[in-house]
């Protein structure tokens, strides 16, 4: 008996002030609406706050009100699942994944119509792309082991950085 009041006492010096380390609820909290079907594989918030885009297991980009969690639009049905980011200006959004066979997605936020194609990975799919802080590149890499870099005024590839 003593020994399991030993060892309660222990645990509770060690682990109360654990527990008032312990945040409160956050204060901002977003609920979808309209959840995703399958997992979330990438999640990322525009540069303004408002919208909130979703990829996953069900090969479409979602694009949420961030105060809300009102489901606005889906992006395409073989869209992205393992990436999507917003450009600096919150106007572009970029999707890269399985369901994109090689190809990295540039997107018209507003309109949801595909603004670029961008191919030149090799094998299966991008798996992570990122816009340069003015927005005027875009890069991806993919299991190929390279990391590609496309001007996105023209769609052109300017950079291919193997291994």
């Amino acid at each position: 008996m003593r020994l399991h009041l030993a060892r309660a006492v222990v645990v509770g010096l060690i682990c109360l002030p654990l527990l008032a380390d312990v945040p409160e609820k956050p204060k901002y909290q977003l609920v979808l609406q309209a959840p995703p079907t399958t997992s979330v594989d990438s999640v990322a918030v525009s540069p303004d706050g408002s919208l909130a885009a979703t990829a996953g297991g069900e090969g479409g980009v979602r694009l949420y009100n961030a105060k809300t969690g009102e489901l606005l639009r889906t992006i395409g049905e073989v869209v992205g699942d393992r990436d999507v980011v917003f450009s600096p200006d919150g106007r572009l959004l970029a999707a890269a994944g399985f369901h994109m066979d090689k190809i990295v997605g540039v997107y018209d936020v507003q309109t949801g119509k595909g603004v670029l194609a961008l191919e030149g990975q090799t094998e299966w799919e991008a798996d992570a792309t990122v816009f340069s802080p003015d927005g005027k590149l875009l890069a991806s890499t993919a299991t190929d082991k390279q990391v590609l870099v496309w001007e996105l005024a023209t769609g052109k590839l300017v950079h291919q950085l193997k291994n």
